[in-house]
């Protein structure tokens, strides 16, 4: 299954993780009340997620849930759909600034709700089908984000092109420029997801991702901020079987 399909499974309450792991629940348990009705800006904890109703999860989880899933249908690659080519989600305008690369490269699209002050930036996933110039630069960047030796054939790309990390923290400030005024939550699937993590590390933002992989490893070795340092609450991270 594409994994621009598997994220519909995610708006259900199925397993819920705060990042580093362990913090939460060392806490032990506590009442944390729901996100206020019209807040400006994202909350500073999202452990509302923990303990508020069903409805309260969906209406926050499904937003970004579109928002990944767009990232992979409205950018170039193998699961691209010419109809969400300029798709936005209900509630939120689709931002002028976006990386889509049409040789290969870091995907990201943004999201922005002027009257809360909110924007979204949705990095995208890995392209799965390695047969296009857009799966093999994931793949080749997958790579180089894992520290892995790289394929001879990746050369057929740029060092600047395969560095996704560097590419994301430039994407993320020009956002700030393109938006002022306007508080970043950062979400994404699979690589986007690891992406949306560190850059929120990097940030003291808020991060909200679908199937992270492990983000410790890469925050000490490609950044100054310490993996122990991250508020358990600031990023939470989505997970299930199917995925």
């Amino acid at each position: 299954m594409a994994p621009a399909s598997l994220l519909w499974r995610h708006a259900a309450r199925l397993a819920l993780l705060a990042l580093p792991a362990g913090h939460a629940a060392d806490e032990g348990p506590r009442e944390e009340s729901a996100m206020p009705r019209g807040q400006i800006g994202w909350p500073p904890s999202l452990e509302f997620l923990r303990s508020g109703s069903d409805g309260e999860f969906h209406d926050f989880v499904a937003p970004l849930a579109e928002m990944t899933k767009l990232s992979y249908t409205a950018t170039y690659g193998s699961y691209y759909e010419e109809s969400d080519a300029n798709a936005t989600v209900e509630g939120w305008a689709r931002g002028r600034l976006e990386a889509n690369p049409a040789g290969g490269g870091m995907r990201a699209l943004t999201f922005v709700q002027a009257a809360t002050g909110r924007g979204v930036i949705a990095f995208r996933g890995t392209d799965l089908n390695r047969s296009g110039v857009s799966g093999q630069a994931d793949m080749c960047a997958d790579d180089v984000l894992s520290g892995k030796p790289l394929r001879a054939w990746c050369k057929r790309f740029t060092n600047e092109t395969l560095d996704y990390l560097t590419r994301a923290i430039e994407f993320a400030q020009a956002a700030e420029g393109a938006f002022p005024g306007i508080e970043w939550l950062y979400t994404g699937h699979s690589l986007g997801a690891q992406l949306a993590e560190v850059l929120a590390a990097i940030h003291h933002s808020r991060a909200l991702t679908f199937a992270a992989p492990s983000v410790s490893p890469m925050l000490r070795n490609r950044t100054v901020v310490d993996p122990a340092l991250v508020s358990a609450w600031s990023e939470v991270a989505l997970y299930n079987e199917w995925d």
